[in-house]
C-alpha cells in the first residue's frame, strides 16, 4: 500500500520541479544599402531556456535547450549595424512584449555574453555584449556572423535582492504655507492632574475636620 503511494509521487515530482521554458531568438539589423539583407532583419529562434527555482541549488545557472543549428548568418555590415537578442515571456506574445538587448555588430567577432536578470524563475530583464574584453573599440567589418545557435551563446544570470524598507515615521503636520507647525509642549504633572489633587485634597480636609460636641447628658432640676 505505501509503494503504490510512492510512485505517483515520484512521477509527480519532476514535473512540479520543471521550470517554464522561454525562447530565445536573435537578429541581425545590418548598415547596409544591399537589398539582400532585407530578409534577414526578422528575429530567427536559436533555443529556449529555464530558470531553475532557488530551492533547487542552482541558483546562477541556466537550463539551454538548444535549437535547430544553422551555419549562422553572414550579413554585409560595416560593423555599425546591431545585433539582437529576444526572450518571449508568454506564448503567443508579440516582439513588442519580449526582453530585447542590443549590440554593435562589430562586437560579434567573440561569442555574445547573454546577462539575464531575474526573479524566482522569471526573467525580469536582459544585456547584451562582447565576451572578449579588449572590445573595447568597435572596429570596422565588412562581413559579421551571427551565432548558429545557443551553444555559442554564453548566459549569466543574476537575482534581484530583497529590499527591507526601514520603518517611517509620520509625516510632519505642516501650515497652509508648508511650514511644519511645531506642537506646543507637553504639559507637566500638576499641570495634567491638578483637578484630581485638588479634588482629593478637599475630600481629605473634610474627613480630618473637628468632631462635632457631645451633647451633654440630662441632669435632674435642684429644689
Amino acid at each position: 500500500m505505501l509503494l503504490s503511494a510512492t510512485i505517483p509521487a515520484l512521477l509527480v515530482a519532476p514535473l512540479a520541479l520543471a521550470s517554464q521554458q522561454y525562447p530565445v531568438y536573435q537578429r541581425l539589423l545590418p548598415q547596409s544599402s544591399s537589398p539582400s539583407t532585407a530578409s534577414l532583419s526578422s528575429f530567427e529562434s536559436i533555443g529556449s531556456i529555464s530558470i531553475p527555482d532557488e530551492a533547487s541549488g542552482l541558483v546562477g545557472k541556466l537550463s539551454l535547450s538548444v535549437g535547430e543549428q544553422s551555419a549562422g548568418n553572414e550579413v554585409e555590415d560595416d560593423g555599425t549595424g546591431w545585433y539582437q537578442v529576444g526572450v518571449q515571456l508568454e506564448e503567443g506574445d508579440d516582439e513588442g512584449e519580449w526582453l530585447i538587448a542590443s549590440t554593435r555588430s562589430c562586437y560579434l567577432s567573440a561569442p555574445p555574453v547573454v546577462k539575464v536578470q531575474v526573479n524566482g524563475t522569471r526573467p525580469l530583464s536582459i544585456s547584451v555584449h562582447s565576451s572578449d574584453p579588449k572590445s573595447n573599440t568597435c572596429g570596422t567589418k565588412s562581413v559579421v556572423k551571427t551565432p548558429k545557435d545557443l551553444s555559442s551563446v554564453i548566459f549569466e544570470t543574476s537575482r534581484t535582492a530583497k529590499t527591507v524598507l526601514p520603518l517611517l515615521g509620520a509625516p510632519p503636520v505642516v501650515d497652509t504655507t508648508g511650514t511644519p507647525v511645531v506642537p506646543p509642549p507637553e504639559k507637566g504633572f500638576l499641570q495634567k492632574y491638578w483637578m484630581y489633587i485638588v479634588g482629593l485634597a478637599l475630600f481629605f480636609a473634610v474627613q480630618m475636620g473637628p468632631d462635632e460636641p457631645r451633647e451633654g447628658g440630662g441632669g435632674g432640676g435642684g429644689k
